[in-house]
């Protein structure tokens, strides 16, 4: 099933929380962290942000009580501020032509079974995404999940630099 955060009883919500956060850090590539508040920050900048109030409310699959994935998402980016992340300002040429900017990621345990295939098509076709010019993600070239958009149609993709790493924009056209 895949539903939104907001469409869960309050009790329910907070359990979810939690299991978004273990499937973050589960899939981040970061480990380690200096301490608590290191680790907090971290997940608040990379996924925390699209839980605040203003955010769209994130798109979770759930299958026996359990989240299996979810989609976060902010309807223009860059993000902003405190909100900004590293990487943003490299393609401030391309959020006109792909506004919506999401973040998504799967439990290992359901990754391979059509759970993030699922969220995405539910966020291209849920009411109002249709005015959304189109989406995109920044990740970095040599990560598993640019095989995962490009079948999915992510396919205007730009390499860019910063700071001596390379960041890969993928882009995918709304369908309106």
């Amino acid at each position: 099933m895949i539903c939104r955060l907001s469409e869960l009883g309050p009790a329910r919500q907070e359990q979810a929380l939690q299991e978004i956060r273990d499937i973050f850090f589960e899939a981040s590539s970061i480990k380690k962290f200096r301490d608590k508040n290191h680790r907090q920050s971290f997940f608040f900048r990379w996924c925390g942000v699209y839980l605040q109030e203003g955010f769209p409310s994130p798109l979770l699959a759930i299958e026996d009580e359990k989240v299996l994935g979810y989609l976060v998402y902010s309807l223009s980016s860059p993000l902003k501020g405190d909100w900004a992340q590293p990487g943003v300002e490299c393609f401030m040429d391309m959020y006109d032509e792909f506004s919506l900017h999401l973040h998504m990621n799967c439990h290992h345990k359901a990754r391979g079974r059509g759970v993030g295939s699922q969220l995405v098509k539910e966020l291209e076709n849920r009411p109002g995404q249709k005015d959304v010019n189109g989406m995109h993600i920044i990740t970095s070239p040599d990560q598993p999940n640019v095989e995962f958009y490009r079948k999915r149609g992510f396919n205007r993709e730009e390499v860019r630099l910063r700071e001596g790493y390379e960041l890969l924009f993928m882009g995918k056209k709304s369908r309106g």
